[in-house]
């Protein structure tokens, strides 16, 4: 059996964060795609796709700040 990518496991490591819950995150996720999705329909020049989300999947996944 392949090993893929544990979220659970990476926030257990401190790698990302462990909030927000699955659930939440698939809800963010797919909302923050569909809209940028329609910006870059309406004006592809000016909305960088797939750097707009890597860079929203790369915050909202960001270790936490060390206290």
């Amino acid at each position: 059996m392949a090993s893929g990518w544990s979220g659970s496991e990476a926030a257990a490591r401190g790698e990302i964060r462990s909030t927000p819950p699955p659930k939440r995150l698939a809800a963010l996720l797919l909302g923050v795609l569909d809209g940028v999705q329609l910006q870059w329909l309406l004006d592809p020049d000016e909305v960088d796709l797939r750097e707009t989300v890597r860079g929203f999947i790369a915050d909202l996944l960001a270790p936490p700040e060390p206290k």
